[in-house]
């Protein structure tokens, strides 16, 4: 599983719907979501374990 964007909303379809024009993000087949009231502590520790497990390197879509 590649991580091709971690973001929060408060309109999951809305953000989805939008998404599909992005370039990088509108690739995507598969989404995956979580409902949590602490979006930012959620992702901090995805991208911190994501750069653990590729060298320090952020996903591409979310390095800009």
């Amino acid at each position: 599983m590649k991580i091709l964007y971690i973001g929060s909303t408060m309109d999951l379809r809305q953000s989805l719907l939008e998404s599909l024009s992005d370039p990088c993000v509108g690739k995507a087949r598969r989404y995956s979501y979580l409902v949590t009231e602490k979006a930012e502590q959620v992702k901090d520790q995805l991208l911190k374990e994501y750069r653990e497990n590729h060298g320090g390197n952020m996903p591409a879509c979310m390095d800009k």
